[in-house]
This record gives structure tokens, C-alpha cells and sequence, in this order.
């Protein structure tokens, strides 16, 4: 509302402004009036009165104006007051209302910090789980061998019968067990069924070139004798990247992580490992396909090499030819053919 503009509707009509203006111009004009009838001295008194009393209206007039805007500015400095009090409690309000947005964004960072501090943690940890099969595919020694065997046992990724690994260049395989209660680690040459050829007992004072080089004699004397550089150690070498690959994977179930439990063994060599498969107690998958799985229970079936190589897994057939050895089970192939074969006449 301007300044001065009080409506007046809220004064009593004997104060508003035409009322005081007609009340002095009237009396104002009726001496003036008389002063020009009078004559002499009286004209002249007169004629001043009229005089005062017009000049008069405009000092009144602006006087009342005052007043007017005047008690306007008082209201509106209450005003002012009053709407300076209502913003220093809505100010407050809104400082509250910050105060528990800043909490919240704070434990918002707070629990960005806690996630990444676990997700740091949990990579550490997968990296030094993996760093055992590193470490054992590099030393070779009784101390790495012991500890990558004692981890696998221990979180459920090897059979509890040992881990074994392809004899490269040969039809064998290299068996590694252990027995923490005793501490007695033994290496044993194997056949596809798991028929032993020979063995080694790994004592604490056993010298790791002393173990192999009793290996290498097992597997001449069996009739296999492997190029000079396919030594038996290329089976620690692909034991521990297979298993250390396994870590990895474990890491991630949803990724078909979970398949890898209680594995025997992996059926790649060094340069083939794609066509390579993991053999575990409850069926066989490939490595480059970890979701693909052939139950033990389904071994029996016929036709599997056929249909797997035309996937272009051309390691399947020798996978499924371990895997049915390690279970007892004859390839249902050959049995087919003994069935159709004519009976004996004597």
C-alpha cells in the first residue's frame, strides 16, 4: 500500500480529508466574501483571516499526511519485524532440515567409504588367494606345494582325494595329496583311472629337484618316455594356473563360480588350456565355457563326443574318456559295439 494511502474506511468520516477540506474552504471564502461587503479597516482584517485560513488547508492537509504516512511506516516496520522473526524461524527450521540432509549425505559417504573399503579388502584377499598357486607354480618347492593344497582343501575347491594334473606328452597324470593331520604330501603317477604307477613320499627334508627326479624315473619306467622338455613339472605349472584361475572364478557365482567345487582335475596342457576341462566330483565343464556342465550321472550317454566336438571343444573327447575312467564308467560306444558283437560258438 503506497505511503500516506490509509484507506479511509478506517477513519471516522469527520476526519477524512474532503471533509476537513470543505470545513475550511467554506468558512475560508465566507470571510473573504465579507471582506470585500466591509469596508475600512474591517475589509483589510477580514481579507487577512481569509487569507491565514486558505493557506492554512495546505499545512493541515500536509500535516495529516504525515501523521498518515508516518503510522504507515510504524506498521510496516512491525511488519517487518514480525516477517524478519517469521524468516529467522523458518531460517532455523531450514538450518535443521540441513543439519539432517549433511547426516544423511554424510552416511551416504560414509557407506560409499565402508563399500570401497570392502570391495579393497575383498580384491586383497582374492589376490592373495590367488598369489598360492602362483607362488607354487613358480617354486615347485614342498612349502608352496603344501600351502596351495592346504587352501584348496580347505575352501572346498579340490577333491578331498588330492588334485591331479596331466603328465604332458604322456597318457598319465601327476596326483597331488596331502593329510594336514600327519603333514604327509605324496606325489603318485596315475593312469586315466586312477591305478597308481608309481609314488612319491615328500618328506620336510626331501629336496624338491630330488622328488621330480624320482618322478621322471616313474614315468620312463612306465613305458612313456616324454621329450626331454616335457618335464613332469609342467604339471605343477598347469595345477597352479588352472587353480588359480578357479580362485578367480569362485570369486564371481553368479558367474558360474559355484561349479567350481571339489575339482580332480583339469584336463588342459601348457598351450592348450581353451581346449582344456575341469573334471570336478559332480560332472565336467570346459574353461571356456564354465555355465556348459555334464553330470557324472549322464557319462552313460551316447553320442557326447560327437556332440560337444561339433561346438568345436575338440578336448571334450579325452575329457570325457578321464572322466569316465576316474568313475568307473565304460564308454557307452564301446559297450554298444560289444553288444552287437556275435556270441561265441563253441
Amino acid at each position: 500500500m503506497p505511503m500516506g494511502s490509509t484507506p479511509d474506511h478506517r477513519r471516522p468520516w469527520w476526519q477524512r480529508p474532503w471533509v476537513r477540506v470543505a470545513a475550511t474552504l467554506v468558512p475560508a471564502a465566507a470571510v473573504l466574501w465579507l471582506s470585500h461587503e466591509a469596508s475600512g479597516w474591517l475589509s483589510g482584517v477580514l481579507a487577512n483571516a481569509g487569507v491565514t485560513v486558505l493557506l492554512f488547508v495546505p499545512a493541515a492537509l500536509y500535516a495529516d499526511w504525515h501523521k498518515r504516512a508516518l503510522r504507515d511506516v510504524t506498521a510496516r516496520s512491525d511488519e517487518a519485524v514480525r516477517t524478519s522473526r517469521q524468516a529467522e524461524a523458518i531460517a532455523e527450521e531450514t538450518r535443521v532440515d540441513v543439519g539432517v540432509l549433511s547426516d544423511a549425505v554424510e552416511r551416504m559417504t560414509g557407506a560409499d567409504a565402508i563399500e570401497a573399503e570392502l570391495n579393497r579388502e575383498q580384491l586383497a584377499e582374492l589376490a592373495r588367494d590367488s598369489a598360492i598357486f602362483d607362488r607354487w607354480g613358480v617354486d615347485a618347492d614342498r612349502e608352496s606345494t603344501v600351502a596351495a593344497l592346504s587352501y584348496g582343501l580347505q575352501v572346498g575347491l579340490i577333491s578331498a582325494v588330492g588334485y591331479r594334473a596331466p603328465i604332458f606328452e604322456t597318457n598319465l597324470h601327476l596326483r597331488f595329496t596331502y593329510d594336514s593331520t600327519n603333514d604327509d604330501l605324496t606325489l603318485v603317477v596315475e593312469r586315466d583311472d586312477a591305478t597308481p604307477v608309481g609314488s612319491v613320499e615328500w618328506s620336510s627334508d626331501r629336496a624338491a629337484i630330488d622328488v621330480y627326479r624320482t618322478i621322471e624315473k616313474i614315468v620312463t619306467e612306465s613305458g612313456q618316455r616324454p621329450a626331454p622338455w616335457a618335464l613332469s613339472t609342467h604339471a605343477v605349472k598347469q595345477a597352479a594356473d588352472a587353480l588359480s584361475f578357479a580362485v578367480q572364478e569362485r570369486s564371481m557365482p553368479i558367474m558360474h563360480g559355484n561349479n567350481f567345487r571339489r575339482v580332480v582335475e583339469f584336463t588342459g596342457t601348457e598351450g592348450d588350456e581353451q581346449d582344456g576341462w575341469y573334471i570336478t566330483e559332480r560332472g565336467l565343464f570346459p574353461r571356456e565355457n564354465l555355465g556348459y556342465v555334464v553330470a557324472i550321472g549322464r557319462l552313460n550317454e551316447t553320442l557326447w563326443e560327437n556332440h560337444l566336438t561339433d561346438k568345436g571343444w575338440y578336448g571334450a573327447p579325452r575329457a570325457l574318456a578321464i572322466a569316465r575312467a576316474l568313475n568307473g564308467i565304460t564308454n557307452p560306444l564301446l559297450r554298444s559295439e560289444a553288444a552287437s558283437l556275435p556270441e561265441r560258438q563253441d
